[in-house]
């Protein structure tokens, strides 16, 4: 095997250190526009729509902020996530339901399918 060097690897890890950090700003900035109580609390549907992107995106990186958040201020709610595993976990319907904005225009269909 090539032995890969020190360029590639510092190249590589700047790389993920930035995509981290903006991940991280996205998801935070849509959780602050849906599901912050003190922001403008947009429903997912509204918000997809607005910036041109799917409602379970939306709902993934509000929904995957919030957990980070949760985990971060909350030792016992279980091992702190990264930004990332926090974007890629599971939200169970729970956590899901208990997180929701309620859209003004009812009952949303197809909650949780597609990707973004």
């Amino acid at each position: 095997m090539a032995k890969i060097s020190d360029a590639v690897v510092q190249m590589d890890r700047s790389m993920e250190g930035a995509h981290h950090t903006a991940a991280e700003a996205l998801a935070r900035f849509r959780w602050h526009s849906t599901l912050n109580p003190e922001g403008p609390k947009h429903s997912f549907k509204d918000f997809a729509a607005a910036v041109g992107c799917s409602e379970a995106t939306i709902e993934r990186y509000a929904n995957g902020y919030a957990a980070f958040l949760e985990r971060r201020s909350n030792p016992k709610s279980g091992k702190a996530l990264t930004i990332q595993e926090a974007l890629c976990q599971p939200d169970t319907e729970r956590s899901r339901d208990e997180r929701r904005p309620r859209s003004t225009a009812g009952a949303r269909s197809g909650a949780g399918t597609g990707a973004g």
